[in-house]
């Protein structure tokens, strides 16, 4: 099974350079050797609330069994980060729940993801309409390579769902506006909870 972990960043500008430094010459070579992961990468936020996001795959269930020990397996940050991080960093340790689509044509250049929480007694037909209807359709859409759809061990929103995307608008095109112009899709859409929709960018 799948898992995944995601550090959504907020870095101050004055200091956005040197945190890609950081991460591009020591924090992300230093984990693509790690055997705890299986694809580690850097986003930059192009609409969202955050700057940068780290995600890091594994295909175990190691990450949610160290819980807070994840950080002992991890490269220490930087002094001023760790001044910075308590309102810098937000993470989600994720267990994937399905995926669908075309993965074997190598990282796609963008990401588009959905958060959100879901009232228990909904659940059940939300996972539904992701997966017989929701899902399907979109990934038939050219531009959408694939999705995954995950849960948070903790933390809100628990809901995510993660759409590797060919270009940055696949995900507006006249296909795509019509494969999630369904009567089902109304519906679950009105019962999201603190939503987010974040465009990333693979760097």
């Amino acid at each position: 099974m799948q898992t995944s972990l995601t550090d959504w960043w907020t870095i101050p500008t004055e200091r956005a350079s040197e945190f890609v430094e950081w991460q591009d010459q020591e924090y992300l070579p230093t984990l693509s050797h790690s055997s705890l992961f299986v694809d580690v990468s850097r986003y930059q936020v192009l609409k969202g609330q955050h700057t940068q996001v780290t995600w890091l795959d594994a295909n175990h269930d190691a990450l949610l069994s160290l819980g807070s020990g994840i950080d002992n397996q991890l490269p220490p940050l930087p002094i001023w980060l760790k001044i910075l991080n308590g309102r810098a960093r937000e993470r989600f340790a994720l267990r994937l729940h399905a995926a669908m689509g075309d993965f074997g044509s190598g990282a796609a250049p963008f990401r588009y993801i959905v958060q959100a929480d879901i009232p228990d007694a909904i659940a059940p037909e939300y996972n539904a309409w992701y997966d017989e209807e929701h899902l399907p359709r979109l990934v038939s859409v050219p531009g959408i390579r694939c999705a995954r759809r995950y849960l948070a061990s903790d933390g809100s929103p628990r809901y995510l769902t993660a759409y590797d995307l060919e270009t940055v608008d696949a995900f507006e095109t006249p296909e795509a506006l019509q494969a999630r112009k369904t009567p089902w899709t109304e519906k679950m859409r009105s019962v999201f909870l603190n939503s987010r929709r974040t465009m990333l960018e693979r760097k």
